[in-house]
């Protein structure tokens, strides 16, 4: 799992670093969330990469936050069940995927998922702002 975190952490500074300084971004914020099990342990990680755009370059679709999420657990001492949706506030999936795989299958999926993110923003991002 360690290294699982560590791949979405680089990946995720990386996008970061990548769009922060966009003119339709306000702030890319990387969150981290947990689900514990009743003893209090935890069985679930959630990492969110968020996009959250300016007021003032919104379309009339209003949307102003872009997500990319993808959430991981062990499934047993073999195999990682990880989900990845890159998807807008209002609901729209631009790219999604789910495996159950060993950890190298796991470590490539998920970096390939990342970067299908990375090269859809530019493509997506033209529907929800009024920059060209």
């Amino acid at each position: 799992m360690d290294k699982v975190t560590f791949l979405l952490n680089e990946y995720f500074l990386f996008g970061k670093e990548k769009f922060q300084n966009r003119e339709e971004i306000k702030k890319v914020h990387i969150e981290d969330q947990y689900e514990k099990d009743n003893q209090g342990n935890v069985y679930k990680h959630i990492k969110y990469l968020e996009f959250l755009l300016k007021e003032e370059v919104l379309n009339e679709k209003d949307i102003d936050l872009l997500d990319i999420e993808i959430s991981y657990r062990e499934y047993d001492n073999q195999r990682i069940e990880i989900k990845g949706q890159f998807y807008t506030s209002d609901g729209n999936i631009f790219e999604e995927f789910h495996i159950i795989s060993n950890l190298e299958n796991i470590l490539n999926e998920t970096k390939n998922f990342i970067e299908k993110c990375y090269i859809k923003y530019n493509e997506i991002i033209k529907n929800y702002t009024i920059l060209k």
